[in-house]
């Protein structure tokens, strides 16, 4: 079931929905978050590759290699719990039919107990119905 917003929503609203989602792939419900979040055709997201990517700090993870898991951000030590939200300015479509883009959202990701540049990046995106989050990279930025 995607998180919906209302039209009302504040930058608080879309943070604390991140944390909870962080708080998800730090308890390995990498289903879960992927549930919770409209996607993209385009990123090909799947549970399965979310977690290889941040296992692999923006990499696919290949046995052997040293393994990132999401920890939780309360724990991690370091600089870091970066929130940013980049509005866009007049009106953009996105990729989509019939959500506008709104802004894009990053956050980056507490791993192994501290905080990295393996960041996650949503876009704000507005239906007739609602405000939805939409997952876009986790990526080394």
């Amino acid at each position: 079931m995607f998180a919906k917003f209302p039209f009302t929503a504040t930058e608080q609203d879309f943070y604390r929905f991140i944390i909870n989602w962080v708080g998800l792939l730090a308890q390995r419900k990498y289903q879960e978050a992927y549930d919770s979040v409209l996607q993209y055709d385009y990123y090909e997201w799947t549970p399965t590759l979310m977690e290889s990517i941040v296992n692999g700090y923006g990499m696919d993870y290949e046995e052997g290699q040293t393994k990132y898991e999401v920890t939780s951000p309360d724990k991690a030590v370091g600089e870091g719990n970066r929130f940013d939200v980049m509005w866009y300015e007049g009106e953009v479509v996105n990729f989509v039919e019939g959500r506008e883009r709104l802004a894009e959202l990053w956050y980056d990701l507490p791993l192994n107990d501290e905080w990295s540049d393996l960041t996650v990046t949503f876009d704000l995106v507005k239906c007739s119905d609602g405000l939805y989050l939409q997952l876009k990279e986790i990526h080394v930025f």
